[in-house]
């Protein structure tokens, strides 16, 4: 039995729970708008682009790889995925690998 320590997580555990995850992505959204922000100016038009992004966080919670995947405009893809390299996790025992979606629209 491992016990919990005082987060809730429980000491030991291999990957990140998904409301760790969550909480880094909600912490850290702001940065990715201003990603789509950015672009939005540069197209000059209203647009809905959909990205899901993969990656892969190490033991000391620091991301290690970063892709997305998806139908991105200009330099969207590049810029979130600067973004995401410098997102801090909680730190674990193992390697984890996740994915979320990105959903831009319109003037977000």
């Amino acid at each position: 039995d491992d016990p919990e320590d005082g987060a809730g997580t429980t000491r030991g555990q291999q990957e990140l729970t998904a409301d760790q995850i969550r909480s880094v992505i909600t912490r850290e959204r702001p940065a990715v708008n201003r990603c789509w922000e950015s672009e939005l100016r540069r197209i000059g038009q209203a647009a809905t682009v959909r990205l899901d992004v993969d990656l892969t966080i190490g033991g000391s919670g620091t991301v290690t790889s970063v892709t997305t995947r998806g139908q991105s405009v200009g330099t969207l893809a590049d810029c979130i995925e600067r973004n995401v390299r410098r997102w801090r996790f909680p730190p674990t025992s193992g390697v984890t690998q996740t994915s979320f979606p990105l959903v831009f629209s319109g003037t977000e």
